[in-house]
């Protein structure tokens, strides 16, 4: 009878290296009732971990990506390469816009009206994480550039 190298080491690591194959007629039933059992690990009691706290910062970071994703300015609207504005979104807890200031307008009346243009196609926006609602409430800044937008294509 020949053992492969497969059943033999586990046999081997088992016993601590002392097993000896024999083939006394036995058969492989015989050799393997003879590995002691091993003990289970006992299952470690492992509590989901919570997902990351999302800071007010990464938040506004993903609301601005969010808006600029639907921005669509014409070409006439980035006449201005230096061009920028700032528009506060003020967001309830369903992350629904509940008002919209001007914080820094360009003075390209085209530009200004794509910037409020993407927010409202925005609409819906992500829920603040609990901490953050009285914060997401006061509003969240978005800055508008032209020369992101030339740069984007």
């Amino acid at each position: 009878m020949r053992l492969s190298l497969t059943l033999l080491l586990p046999l081997l690591m088992a016993t601590g290296g002392t097993a000896v194959a024999q083939d006394d007629g036995g058969g492989i039933d015989d050799l393997l009732g003879s590995i002691p059992e091993i003990a289970a690990e006992e299952p470690v009691d492992e509590k989901p971990k919570p997902p990351p706290e999302v800071t007010f910062p990464q938040y506004t970071s993903d609301v601005s990506a969010t808006v600029l994703a639907a921005w669509q300015p014409k070409k006439s609207a980035l006449k201005d390469a230096r061009a920028q504005a700032q528009l506060g979104i003020k967001i309830d807890e369903n992350g629904q816009i509940t008002d919209i200031r001007a914080i820094k307008l360009s003075g390209h009346k085209k530009f200004d009206q794509s910037c409020l243009d993407a927010i409202n196609a925005a609409d819906t926006l992500a829920s603040p994480p609990p901490p953050l609602r009285d914060a997401a409430a006061d509003g969240v800044v978005v800055t508008f550039s032209a020369a992101w937008a030339l740069k984007r294509g």
